[in-house]
């Protein structure tokens, strides 16, 4: 179970990062956006190399960059995120595997109707809500 503290913490985060994440993901439809949650709520957004309704592919090389300047600007990136165009904001098996790959990372998924951030505390296993969410409509 998630502590209160942290749930408290990311879902003042999707709050603030919200507005400017739901412009991001629609500006990318049909496909699924991606991008990176800062420490102080910003966005930055980073190119679905896949260009996929169904998933989504960034090389390695452009998070470290963007990571890279987000540190030049004193922010951290806090949250990777990413949409869901044409489904739940329910994680995928290729979502999961990440997720377990990255421990560390909280995965935020936006889908039309709610956005959520999930954790996963180990290589083996299930992720967990910490934030939850409903993007508003219009």
């Amino acid at each position: 179970m998630a502590e209160a503290t942290e749930v408290g913490y990311y879902k003042l985060l999707l709050e603030v990062a919200l507005p400017n994440m739901v412009r991001h993901t629609e500006a990318c439809l049909p496909h699924e956006a991606v991008g990176i949650i800062t420490n102080n709520g910003s966005v930055y957004p980073l190119i679905n190399q896949r260009r996929s309704e169904r998933e989504f592919v960034v090389s390695k090389l452009l998070v470290e960059e963007a990571l890279t300047q987000l540190h030049s600007r004193d922010l951290v990136g806090v949250a990777l995120y990413h949409s869901h165009p044409t489904r739940s904001a329910i994680p995928s098996e290729q979502d999961i595997t990440m997720m377990q790959q990255t421990p560390e990372t909280v995965f935020v998924i936006q889908a039309r109707d709610f956005v959520v951030a999930y954790t996963c505390d180990d290589s083996q296993g299930e992720p967990r809500v910490v934030a939850k969410l409903e993007v508003p409509v219009g």
